[in-house]
Formats: structure tokens, C-alpha cells, sequence
């Protein structure tokens, strides 16, 4: 997942986890936020012509990450099961990562509806969190949509801990430090599914802190 601050503020290379797919996608993607390059997540991509078939597989992933987070919620024991299975069929993360960029870009959004949380986009909404905290009157509006982007993350986490990196075995590339980052990143997922079920303000931003640091962590490994 995302490494929030850096991500937002303008990444310049590819995908810091999955260098395969960046090589695989780069002849045909260019990646902008306000003229700024970016990669982690795909927070905002112009897609070339002749990929709708990316487009329905995307989609298709996207639905099938809601419902391993409807599992996770309900049954994290299936909802591991489902990720493990789903991380199996996927080439490519890039389109799984999509899922944290804007809404209006494609990502899952945050909330039912388009633009009644701001911002509207699970990677920034996170960041935001974690460098502002949140109020209660927000709070009090938003743990709902909060909790279940939460299990969407987690969901996220858990797909991308069972994804066979190509890149395992190059360097301190090890498989080992990329599930202990994906842990990192679904434990901090679930305090945060916690913390927006509790309605507790200080625990959502310190939840939010601790996606963002395993975040940074992984990419001081695997990021190129």
C-alpha cells in the first residue's frame, strides 16, 4: 500500500513494490497529479487507448477486494482464504492498488456517495488522517465510511502479502520482509477499523500513522 506522505506529494518512479509490473505497463500509462508523476497505488492515471480489457479486469478486482473486506469484517479467517485465492490469479498488482487512488480516477472512494467525505480517495483520506487527526463532529459523520475503508485496506494487505513479488531474491528484496510489511500494514488497517468503530479520534490518527510508516517501511526495500 501506499506510503501516504510521499505518494501524494509526487513520487517520480515506478511502483515501489512491484517494479514487474511497472516494466510490464510503463509504454502505455503515464501517472499525473497536477503534472506530478506518480506510482504507488496509481493514485491518478490517464490509461492509453485499446485497454478496456484492463479496465473489466480491474473492476472485477476491485469487487472481488469488497468482498474480502465484507469477510474480514464478519470472518477474517475466510476473508484470508478469499485474498490468498485472489492473490493467486493476479499478474499484476497494479490494478488492485488502484483501488486507493480518488474515486473520480476509479479508486473505491471513501463513503456510498461521490464527494460527501473529502477527500474522496482512500490514500489521501488516510494521509489526511494521519497528519491532521480528525475532529469529532467529523468523527461522528464518518466512522462508518472510516471503518469500512479500513477493511478494504486489510483486504488490500492481505492480497498483496500472498502476491509471489517476481522480485523476491534481488538484493534485500526478500519475501520475508515483504509479508512482515504486509502484516504491518493489515494490523494498522485493523486498529483503524477498530478505532472508527469506537469513534476514538486519537486512535484514528495514530492507526493512520501506523499504515503509513509500514508503508515506508517496505519501501525503503523494495522501492527502486
Amino acid at each position: 500500500m501506499p506510503g501516504i506522505d510521499r505518494d501524494v506529494d509526487g513520487m517520480e518512479n515506478g511502483s515501489s513494490h512491484f517494479k514487474a509490473e511497472e516494466n510490464h505497463m510503463k509504454h502505455v500509462r503515464a501517472w499525473m497529479v497536477g503534472g506530478t508523476v506518480l506510482a504507488l497505488a496509481g493514485l491518478v492515471w490517464v490509461t492509453g487507448q485499446g485497454f478496456a480489457g484492463d479496465d473489466e479486469k480491474e473492476k472485477a478486482q476491485h469487487a472481488q477486494i469488497l468482498k474480502i473486506a465484507a469477510a474480514l469484517k464478519t470472518n477474517k479467517a475466510e476473508g484470508i482464504k478469499m485474498a490468498a485465492a485472489m492473490a493467486k490469479k493476479v499478474e499484476f498488482l497494479e490494478g488492485v492498488m488502484h483501488g486507493f487512488k480518488p474515486r473520480k480516477r476509479g479508486g473505491f472512494g471513501v463513503g456510498k456517495d461521490a464527494g460527501v467525505i473529502t477527500p474522496d480517495g482512500i490514500e489521501l483520506k488516510i494521509n489526511q488522517m494521519q497528519r491532521d487527526g480528525i475532529t469529532a463532529t467529523a468523527l461522528g459523520k464518518e466512522a462508518g465510511a472510516l471503518e469500512d475503508l479500513a477493511y478494504i485496506t486489510a483486504a488490500i494487505g492481505e492480497v498483496t502479502k500472498h502476491f509471489e513479488n517476481k522480485d523476491f531474491g534481488k538484493g534485500k528484496k526478500t519475501k520475508k520482509d515483504w509479508i512482515e510489511h504486509s502484516d504491518r500494514m493489515i494490523e494498522g488497517s485493523l486498529k483503524l477499523a477498530a478505532a472508527a468503530k469506537a469513534k476514538g479520534a486519537a486512535d484514528i490518527k495514530s492507526a493512520a500513522k501506523y499504515i503509513n510508516d509500514s508503508c515506508n517501511a517496505c519501501h525503503s526495500t523494495f522501492r527502486e
